[in-house]
């Protein structure tokens, strides 16, 4: 007996802005800094963010139920790049366009799963939209650099 959970872009409060994947906390720590933050492509690609109060929160029914199977963890919602960007520019005050670079190498163009199945069977939904979820990270960010 298994259960999978397959997680969409999951974006938390303490993740790593030196690695590459993460682009909420690599454009909260170029924009805190005043450094420019670089979109690669043209910042249309599109990724579904899940905030991590709702993976936890998944993961927690799953050891619950006595469910077998695949089950995606996400906000079923495309947001492109530019958006993020522009939401946390908001959230943080950084008055700086994006600079754009080439496109990575093999990178999906859009990606959005559905969580239908994990609605259905094992009773979860995403709780906390996007908005949401920058808000706490942005402030929890905000936090760490002034004390």
């Amino acid at each position: 007996e298994y259960i999978a959970l397959i997680y969409a872009n999951v974006y938390v409060q303490r993740q790593n802005p030196y690695v590459e994947a993460g682009f909420v906390a690599i454009f909260y720590d170029k924009m805190i800094k005043g450094e420019r933050a670089v979109i690669f492509g043209d910042g249309k690609q599109t990724r579904d963010f899940i905030f991590v109060e709702d993976v936890v929160r998944a993961n927690m029914i799953a050891l619950e139920r006595r469910i077998v199977g695949c089950y995606n963890i996400s906000a079923g919602i495309e947001t492109d790049i530019n958006k993020i960007y522009k939401e946390i520019s908001n959230l943080t005050g950084y008055k700086y366009q994006p600079q754009y670079d080439s496109p990575k190498k093999g990178e999906l163009r859009k990606s959005v799963l559905s969580y239908t199945k994990a609605e259905k069977e094992l009773g979860w939904r995403p709780d906390i939209n996007l908005m949401g979820g920058l808000e706490k990270t942005i402030e929890y960010f905000m936090k760490l650099n002034t004390t």
